[in-house]
Formats: C-alpha cells, structure tokens, sequence
C-alpha cells in the first residue's frame, strides 16, 4: 500500500516536471517589445513655382519717363534787370503816342538789348513796327512776346491781337480769326479785337 502510494506521487511529480518543461514561464527580459507605431507620411505638397518679376521693358521705362508738353507760354525769369528793361518799353509806347516813331522804335530796341526774356519790350517793338506798317516785323516780334506771356496775363491778349492785325494785312485771315478768338478768350472786353473779328467775318 505505501508503495503504491509512493508511485502515484513519483507520477505526479514527473507529470508536474515535463509539463513546465514544455511550457517555461517567460521572463520579462524575454517578452518582446510591442512593434513600433506605423507613421503615415502625409503626401508632400508640392510648392508652386514663384512667378519670377519681368524686368520693365525700356519702353515702359520710356513712357513713364516721357517729359510733358512745355506750356504755349514761356514764364519771364526773374531779373533784375526786368524792371528796367519793362519801363524802357512804357517810355517807348509814350513816344509812339507823341508821333516821335524812330525815338519809340531805338528806345524799345534797347530795351530787348537789356533784357531779352521782356515780353513786355517784345510787345512795344511790335506795336511799334505795326504802326510802321511793318507787318512781316511785327509777327515775329509778338510771336516772341506771347513767347513770355503767360496765357492769364491781358497783355498777351493785346500781344495777340496785334499779331492777328499783322496777319490780316498779310492776307493771312486764317490765322488772323484765330488770334483774335484767343485774345477776346484772355480779354473778352478788347474791344479792337472784336472789330477785326467782325471785319473778318
């Protein structure tokens, strides 16, 4: 009876060994690591080209850069020889009016002598060669006084019209209806531009 007892336990233990045996406890050493997270790479985004800057064209540049127009009239310069030169020109439309013509005519030349940039001295001259009867002189001589006239200034709407006369003696009539317009449109009340506007038409 012991002995039988004996063997059923030399069984047991036997069975007990080969079974952990056959399945051996893992140690923590052994365990493996969990995989590592899959990263999902995102699509990379292609970036756009950046649109490069055209060089300005010369002939933009050109454009931007086109001067204006200079204005029809020439502003007088300041100097100081200005005043002196514009009171020559008064004292020679006093001569013309005493009939003292030659003496008017040197006087005004002197006057352009001194100051060349006077419309004022251009104008007397002209009135002065008008009253000769020198027509061919006066269009020059007034052309260069509006030269110098600034266009709100009445003195170029007598300038004017004393071309317009000049041209009307020449035949030019054209050209005479045009500056009377554009002295009447300085000086509405000139009144001898309106009688040789209305004997032109």
């Amino acid at each position: 009876m012991r002995k039988a007892i004996i063997l059923v336990i030399c069984v047991i233990c036997t069975l007990t060994f080969i079974g952990a045996s056959c399945h051996p406890k893992r140690s923590p050493q052994q365990i493996a690591p969990p995989p590592p997270p899959v990263k999902i790479q995102e699509p990379e985004k292609k970036l756009e080209p950046k649109e490069e800057k055209k060089p300005i064209q010369e002939e933009t540049i050109k454009q931007q850069n086109v001067p204006q127009e200079e204005p029809p009239y020439k502003q007088e310069p300041l100097s100081p020889t200005l005043g002196a030169a514009e009171n020559m020109a008064r004292d020679s439309l006093k001569l013309l009016e005493k009939g003292d013509v030659i003496s008017a005519a040197l006087t005004a030349e002197r006057a352009i002598g001194i100051e060349p940039y006077c419309g004022y001295c251009y104008y007397a001259l002209a009135s002065i060669r008008a009253a000769q009867k020198m027509w061919k002189d006066v269009i020059p001589l007034s052309t260069s006084a509006l030269q110098y006239f600034s266009s709100s200034d009445k003195r170029a709407a007598k300038a004017a019209y004393i071309r317009a006369l000049a041209y009307y003696n020449t035949g030019e009539r054209d050209r005479a209806r045009a500056d009377c317009e554009f002295a009447l449109s300085i000086d509405p009340d000139l009144e001898a531009a309106k009688r040789l506007l209305s004997s032109i038409y």
